[in-house]
């Protein structure tokens, strides 16, 4: 069981990276280049600049998919595929085991 909803949680994790990092928002952070460092006696005048950008880089950086998280997705949307199959099966089973006005004979 503990198996079971780690794997769940992994799976919904590398669902919700992929689908930040995918939105229409992120893209122009991803092209961002970061400004060259400035010198040294100027680095904390300039801090409350490059920091956040830095920090901004960093956390796209970690949210990136890799194979492992690529994989986990290709067995989400298999999983989901299943799930949608089946539902559709047995909506269909029921209409036909009924004789039209949503009654089942």
């Amino acid at each position: 069981q503990s198996i079971l909803l780690r794997e769940a949680a992994v799976a919904l994790d590398a669902v919700a990276r992929n689908a930040v990092s995918s939105s229409a928002i992120v893209a122009p952070l991803r092209r961002l280049q970061l400004p060259p460092p400035p010198p040294g006696p100027l680095a904390p005048l300039f801090a409350p600049v490059t920091l956040p950008l830095e920090i901004a880089k960093a956390i796209l950086e970690l949210q990136e998919i890799d194979a492992i998280d690529a994989k986990r997705l290709e067995n989400v949307n298999v999983l989901t595929d299943l799930a949608s199959k089946a539902v559709n099966r047995e909506g269909r089973g029921s209409e036909e085991g009924s004789n039209g006005d949503g009654r089942i004979m």
